[in-house]
């Protein structure tokens, strides 16, 4: 839910001068839900702390769907700012609208999954 506050350069871009009425709608749902989030980071502090409450909360469905929401949600956030990263890279060289962004994007997040997926088989040995 938080995730559009770590690119915030691209919500003032495509949202223009109604950027800031939309952040604070952000924050303002995020405030709603701060005991929420500060009980299940105490509650469960390692990751897969939303699949956790809501296992012990609802059905097993209703968790699992919640698991797949939040999957979701980090890959958008590696997917953006993936993207901000290679605009802003191809940007300096004046590049920017070209299509080697594209191409950097998806070569940097295979080679984040390359890490996590080495990462992974590392700590199995």
């Amino acid at each position: 839910m938080s995730s559009c506050l770590y690119t915030t350069a691209i919500v003032v871009g495509e949202a223009g001068y109604l950027a800031p009425a939309s952040l604070i709608g952000v924050s303002m749902a995020l405030l709603l839900y701060r005991g929420v989030y500060a009980e299940m980071g105490m509650a469960v502090p390692f990751n897969g702390g939303v699949y956790s409450a809501a296992i012990n909360t609802f059905s097993k469905r209703a968790a699992a769907v919640l698991a797949m929401f939040s999957v979701l949600s980090y890959v958008a956030t590696c997917v953006m700012s993936a993207r901000a990263g290679c605009v802003y890279l191809f940007g300096i060289w004046g590049e920017s609208e070209s299509d080697w962004v594209d191409l950097a994007t998806v070569g940097v997040i295979v080679g984040v999954a390359a890490l996590n997926y080495w990462g992974l088989n590392e700590s199995v040995v």
